[in-house]
Order: C-alpha cells, then structure tokens, then sequence
C-alpha cells in the first residue's frame, strides 16, 4: 500500500517526535514544529503518536485509499486531496492508517533537511513521489515511544513562558524588560533551526569570551544585530551567542506554528526564579 504525492507547493517532509540521544554526535534531537498537531493526526487514524507523519507548510496535493488526518480532522482522500495549514497557521500535519513506512535512521523516522538523511530518501516531497505505508495492524511497538492519549492544540496567540537563560546577567534590567514587555514579529529567514524575531535592540555587555556552548530547542539567542533567535528542533548543537532566555519546551509548538508577521509575547514562567 502507499501514498501518491499528487503536488506540493512549498517544503514537505516527513517528521517524528525526534532522535533523542544524538546530539554528542551532532545530531539535534530534531522533530514536528509542533508536536501537539503531529500527535492528534496520528490519533484520529489510530496510530502511535510518534508514528512518522508529513509535515508541510504551504499546498499538499495526495491521494490514497487508507484513511487519513490533517492535524486531527480525518480527510477523504481516495480520490485526490488538496490541504494546506489552515490560516494563520505555518505549518500542517498528515497521517496515515497505519504509518509510513520509512526507514528508522539513528532511532527516528523524521526528516534532517540539512544532513539529507531520514525520512523519505533524506529529502522534501515532491510531485509524484510514492511513499510506502506500514500494514495496518502495525504493532504500536513497532514505533520508539509508542503512546496514546488526548490533547489539547496549542494556543497560538497565548505569551510564552520562559526561564532566565545562563547568560541572562550580560542583559541588564532594561534589557529584560524590554525583552519581556516586547511584542515580537516573526520574521524571515526562519526555518526548522531557528524563528527570528523583530522588535527593540538588545544590547548584552561585552564578555571575556565567546566560546561555544551546547544549546537545546528553545534557546533566545541575541546575535550581534540585537534581535532574537528562538532555536528550533533542528538548531545548531552548540552556540556562541549570549542566550538571554529559554522558552519552556511545551510552549514551543505554539511559537513555531505561528505565521510569518504574526506578534509573540513572553513571560517569566511560574517557576522560573527571579531574573536577577
């Protein structure tokens, strides 16, 4: 059995919930932009949650005879669908009855753009491209961390919460509260290592090094021209610009599935101690 990419407009690849346990090795953990719209379309066709699903982000033209789900809505797609992230979304999700069945690459199915590897031969989608799908009573341990559940979709315009980052006192308190009462703009370039941001200048003190750090998903780094870099799934493993702040990991996929030119707000997260 398989599905028949009929066209496709803008990248489309196919993504987990990631490879933990890589990035010694310079592998980022890596998975969906949002993991919470990756997870409900695998539950309405009765998958595992982390079975591997496509994630696309402008037009997807498909077709098969298995039942499949667009961020938890199921669609009917056997005589040819045509889906795209519903507005004022970045990104959309596709699964499949059963799964695609590509290989596992350093224990994930998902796509790493810039490595070329995982996924569906290391590489987007494209017209005409036939992917294999799993059997339909797949054994939910036939995917690594195999779950089921409910969940809720992320708000999409709630502030994010997040914790002081280690470099939080090269930042002084103006900086901080510029960078708290800001309303952010998401900006281009952006992609899967990283969301700009546009908004005031941040400014750190000079420091006596700049030496590389390891960085996780969700970083905000601040490079040189003051606007911040949230880091996403895919981000450089390690880092040398001052990191003023750590968004909380399960706000993430309402950050990254934000349009381009849509506002983000932050706020000190309720467990984060104060920001000294």
């Amino acid at each position: 059995m398989t599905l028949t990419v009929t066209s496709v407009f803008g990248p489309a690849w196919i993504q987990d919930l990631g490879r933990p346990g890589h990035m010694h090795e310079g592998m980022p953990w890596g998975g969906a932009l949002v993991p919470e719209l990756a997870m409900a379309a695998n539950i309405a066709v009765g998958n595992p949650v982390s079975a591997p699903v496509i994630e696309f982000f402008g037009s997807l033209g498909v077709r098969s005879t298995r039942p499949l789900a667009q961020d938890g809505h199921v669609v009917d797609a056997q005589r040819g669908a045509n889906l795209r992230p519903p507005p004022g979304r970045r990104v959309s999700y596709l699964a499949v009855a059963g799964g695609f069945d590509v290989p596992l690459c350093m224990g994930g199915f998902g796509t790493f753009p810039a490595g070329g590897l995982g996924g569906f031969e290391g590489r987007t989608l494209g017209a005409e491209d036939v992917i294999p799908l799993r059997a339909t009573d797949a054994a939910p341990g036939a995917f690594p961390g195999a779950a089921r559940g409910r969940l809720a979709a992320p708000d999409f315009d709630a502030a994010l919460p997040v914790y002081p980052g280690p470099d939080r006192a090269l930042f002084d308190d103006a900086d901080w509260a510029r960078f708290l009462g800001a309303r952010w703009q998401l900006i281009e370039p952006s992609d899967r290592s990283g969301t700009r941001l546009r908004g005031p200048v941040l400014q750190p003190r000079a420091r006596a090094d700049s030496a590389s750090a390891p960085m996780v998903p969700g970083a905000v780094q601040v490079p040189p021209d003051g606007q911040p870099i949230v880091l996403g799934p895919d981000h450089p493993v390690t880092g040398g610009y001052p990191v003023i702040a750590v968004v909380a990991r399960a706000a993430l996929g309402s950050l990254q599935g934000r349009v381009m030119g849509a506002a983000v707000q932050f706020a000190p997260a309720e467990d984060s101690q104060p920001a000294r």
